[in-house]
């Protein structure tokens, strides 16, 4: 909520400084005066790099204390979720699931469920032995850094699309599509995306709340793929655009007329007859 409403308030303070943070001779209300539009970019990039400093000092698990009962494996509550990772390095739904019945300091133990020698488990889940992070963090840079780079020839392009006097209600009435078929309903359709991988949810007093376990295979296909899709379509759409648009003429600069000067010369008796007048010039124009 406030931070769309800090957004648009940094936005046009920003929009009252020139391009280049110099002073000019025109005012904010000439058409030619540009703002800085990138100072926006610069300032909420800063923020978001020291926002995200303190996340680091998290640790990489959070320790829990369990509050439950641990009994035969066929009395096991299902609604109590509290996973735990066998020596067997496999997770269970909880101690109980895996059969324990002896408790040790940060483990569980004689878990009759788990085939190995020790039949203890830890707290937390198993730790993944995905080796694909930096792949993964390395994709992601690049493909929002070309997001970023297409926001300007986007924003030109709707500039020259229309004539001078309409372009501020092309980039508002822009502003308004956007955010009536991408803002609004992006958080709802991304939730229910979301939701819909969750494989465990938390209840309370018969209430559901947050979702304790989700299905990590069916999530990353589904939070990337329907991305992969939507930015598909978006690609689709440019290039039908670049293909129509590509003979327009109005993309071209347009030459302006050049003056030249030609002299003329004109008797004494044209010039009625001031003598001191041998000639005049005339500018004419050439298309």
């Amino acid at each position: 909520m406030f931070g769309p409403v800090l957004a648009f308030g940094l936005g046009s303070v920003f929009s009252n400084l020139y391009v280049t943070l110099e002073d000019v001779p025109i005012k904010p209300r000439d058409p030619n005066w540009i703002g800085a539009w990138w100072l926006g970019f610069l300032v909420f990039g800063i923020m978001s790099i020291v926002s995200a400093v303190p996340i680091f000092l998290f640790p990489r698990k959070l320790g829990s204390i369990p509050n439950e009962t641990y009994v035969d494996t066929c009395n096991c509550n299902e609604n109590s979720y509290f996973p735990v990772c066998g020596s067997n390095s496999q997770t269970y739904f909880s101690p109980c699931f895996a059969g324990c019945t002896g408790e040790g300091k940060r483990l569980f133990t004689n878990c009759t469920g788990i085939d190995d020698d020790k039949q203890t488990t830890n707290f937390g889940n198993c730790v993944s032995d995905c080796n694909t992070l930096y792949w993964y963090i390395g994709v992601n840079v690049v493909t929002s850094l070309l997001s970023a780079v297409k926001i300007m020839p986007l924003y030109i392009v709707k500039l020259r699309s229309v004539p001078n006097e309409d372009k501020a209600l092309a980039m508002g009435l822009s502003s308004f599509v956007t955010s009536l078929l991408g803002w609004l309903p992006g958080p709802l359709i991304s939730g229910g995306l979301i939701d819909s991988t969750c494989l465990v949810w938390k209840e309370s007093r018969g209430v559901r709340g947050s979702c304790a376990l989700y299905d990590n295979d069916i999530f990353r296909l589904k939070l990337h793929g329907y991305s992969l899709i939507g930015r598909l379509l978006v690609i689709v759409i440019l290039c039908y655009c670049c293909f129509y648009t590509r003979k327009m003429l109005t993309w071209k600069t347009i030459p302006q007329p050049v003056q030249e000067d030609v002299a003329v010369h004109l008797s004494d008796k044209d010039m009625d007859g001031n003598p001191e007048h041998e000639s005049m010039i005339i500018n004419t124009e050439f298309d």
